[in-house]
């Protein structure tokens, strides 16, 4: 049905061009590919997404991307894996307002006040800035108020960081949290 997804093995350098984004779909038109996984190629740049207009789901996790870039063609992207790669920033995702799902633990995200872009996805529901259990995560999960931090930065959120977020304790002020526990 024109949908693939191939995982490549460990590669040097590879470069996101025609010829890869054809080999990792094993499709020659990429305008039927709704996901795409390259992991593990030591990709350093995201480009030439604008040949795979209908991706619902990129998987770029484990390379070494350094920003998050070349993205504003994919208006259909649902999930987005950039898991495990050496980003700093959080940017580059404004125009991705279908975006369910985004996951960049293991990278080295460290300004709580980069998930502030974030607010303008209205449709992002799952966010992953950590593992389970605190491995593969940013500096950013190391500060005392990151949790209540982010959750109130985006109150729509289901989970973050693989675990059910309490929408309650997002949108009461601190007061109103002092006074019922009293």
């Amino acid at each position: 049905d024109g949908r693939c997804v191939l995982c490549w093995p460990l590669m040097p350098q590879a470069e996101m061009n025609e010829a890869s984004l054809k080999a990792a779909a094993k499709q020659f038109d990429l305008s039927v590919v709704f996901k795409l996984a390259m992991p593990r190629m030591g990709l350093r740049r995201i480009a030439n997404l604008a040949l795979v207009p209908s991706l619902t789901e990129l998987d770029l996790s484990n390379n070494r991307l350094e920003r998050i870039e070349g993205l504003e063609c994919l208006e259909s992207l649902k999930r987005l894996v950039l898991a495990n790669n050496e980003i700093e920033r959080i940017e580059g995702l404004q125009t991705l307002e279908a975006l369910d799902t985004l996951q960049l633990q293991g990278n080295r995200v460290s300004n709580l006040d980069d998930v502030q872009c974030l607010t303008s996805l209205p449709g992002l529901r799952h966010l992953q800035l950590q593992s389970r259990g605190g491995e593969d995560r940013n500096p950013m999960c190391d500060h005392p108020a990151y949790r209540t931090a982010v959750r109130r930065m985006l109150p729509s959120l289901q989970t973050l960081d693989g675990e059910r977020t309490v929408l309650a304790d997002a949108t009461l002020p601190p007061d109103a949290t002092k006074a019922l526990a009293e």
